[in-house]
């Protein structure tokens, strides 16, 4: 088994405007999240966030804790949300076994000694794709899915931008500390993913593209409303907007995002005319 890790330093938006592209992939991308056998993890100095992924084919993969954290095990003082982009899978819970299908999610609080990935056909491997954040209170683990939620619709047909979102964690549903997790789906032929930046809301957001085709592609806006970057990302890649961007995308196909947050503000939801989101 293999685990890497990269550490992701804070940005300033004034300096930002003097990278070139190659710097942008450097500083914001999440460019290898899933590889086999292995255990990769982007620690953004930001809210403290770990993004990361396991992806078990020969073995299981146990979750270990690396230097950046100084504790003995990975979830003595962090939460974590895990959701399965891939075939079937479980995750071990120091004793519980968890099966994840595609699209389920797993909310693990802290205090959790042992996290264990497991796919069920190394010929269709899971692929667990998770976030992490400091956590101050346990909250009970829990399991959810798809069909168990009532989705939010934004987005017109006539702006290509609509979709269902699905408030899978930190929600009444799936309590949580600090980490917000939930998965976009893009209505076919819908290709935006619109969020322009909102005063009430100014949290890092993590997002994670998966369900895209082979050969299309999602382009991430990112920068002050006034002056934006662009950055393409393939499916499996994902990329991290400092608090201070734009979260915006449009891509070549319909696709699939897994969007993570931080913060002590929980009670956030999209209003429905697809224009803008907000909190309540």
């Amino acid at each position: 088994m293999k685990t890497n890790y990269v550490l992701r330093y804070s940005s300033n938006p004034q300096d930002v405007k003097t990278y070139d592209t190659e710097r942008l992939r450097d500083e914001f991308m999440i460019k290898l999240v899933l590889a086999p056998n292995e255990v990769n993890m982007y620690y953004s100095i930001e809210d403290r966030m770990i993004i990361g992924g396991a992806m078990p084919i020969d073995e299981e993969l146990a979750l270990g804790t690396i230097n950046l954290l100084r504790t003995p095990y990975f979830m003595q003082q962090r939460e974590i949300g895990i959701i399965n982009v891939g075939g079937k899978g479980s995750v071990r819970i120091d004793q519980q076994l968890y099966e994840l299908d595609h699209k389920d999610a797993l909310y693990v609080g802290c205090g959790t000694k042992t996290v264990v990935f497991i796919s069920e056909d190394k010929a269709h491997p899971a692929k667990f794709y998770f976030n992490s954040t400091p956590a101050f209170t346990n909250y009970p683990d829990k399991k959810v899915t798809i069909a168990e939620l009532v989705a939010s619709m934004p987005g017109r047909e006539d702006k290509c931008n609509k979709c269902s979102v699905f408030n899978m964690i930190g929600t009444e549903a799936v309590r949580s500390c600090q980490l917000q997790m939930g998965i976009t789906i893009m209505d076919k032929n819908n290709v935006w993913n619109t969020e322009p930046v909102d005063d009430r809301y100014h949290k890092l957001e993590t997002f994670f593209v998966f369900d895209l085709p082979e050969g299309e592609a999602v382009c991430q806006f990112l920068g002050e409303p006034s002056e934006t970057r662009h950055l393409w990302l393939q499916g499996m890649q994902g990329i991290i907007i400092p608090e201070w961007s734009i979260h915006p995308s449009v891509a070549t196909h319909d696709f699939s995002v897994v969007w993570g947050r931080s913060g002590a503000v929980l009670d956030y939801v999209p209003v429905e005319n697809g224009d803008e989101q907000g909190l309540r």
